[in-house]
């Protein structure tokens, strides 16, 4: 199946996962380090409802046929056992100092 030829779920999937779930977690940190207000607020379980999305993303992107890396080579079992450790520890650490900013 070309790139051309993807389903459009996958098409989604892979934008989710790749940009638009790390851009809403980056403007919710921001948000976060503006409002402050504590540990566990509104915006922080929205900031793990869309890490949660965008792992579920990833993982059927890997799932439904053509899998990719984010600079378009074949991905493999092995990018999604990185990817998902990796990108809990990013934004585990974005989300940490985001609160120990706003929460100063």
């Amino acid at each position: 199946m070309s790139q051309a030829a993807r389903p459009s779920g996958s098409c989604l999937a892979r934008l989710l996962w790749f940009g638009i779930g790390p851009v809403i977690m980056l403007i919710l940190a921001a948000a976060n380090i503006e409002r402050g207000g504590g540990w566990l607020t509104t915006i922080d379980v929205a900031f793990f409802i869309v890490l949660a999305v965008t792992i579920l993303a990833r993982v059927i992107d890997f799932k439904t046929g053509n899998p990719q890396t984010a600079t378009g080579a074949p991905a493999t079992s092995g990018h999604l056992r990185r990817y998902v450790p990796g990108i809990l520890l990013v934004a585990g650490a974005v989300w940490s100092v985001a609160n120990l900013i706003g929460n100063r």
